[in-house]
């Protein structure tokens, strides 16, 4: 279910430790995604920076060319596929 414009964001803080996954059509090696339109992750990661951020999707998903992307595009830390998990970003110290 794709979320709706009236859907509510989460009202208390969320610790740096917590996983969101992303769904996607498809993520370059820079770590941005090409979703579904409207730009709600991006606005959510914007609220909540301390996420980490993990696309989920195929391995033909992951491209190595650009996707494109607008100024407001927040890119994940991770991919996760049926292959693998990829870092993208530097791994986060715990």
């Amino acid at each position: 279910m794709e979320p709706q414009p009236a859907d509510n964001y989460h009202s208390e803080p969320i610790e740096f430790r917590a996983l969101c996954l992303v769904p996607l059509l498809a993520c370059d090696t820079d770590g941005f995604r090409l979703g579904y339109g409207g730009g709600y992750y991006d606005k959510f990661f914007a609220l909540y920076s301390n996420l980490f951020r993990c696309g989920i999707g195929f391995s033909f998903q992951k491209y190595r060319n650009d996707l494109p992307r607008e100024h407001h595009d927040i890119a994940l830390m991770a991919f996760c596929s049926e292959e693998k998990m990829e870092y993208i970003q530097k791994r986060p110290a715990y």
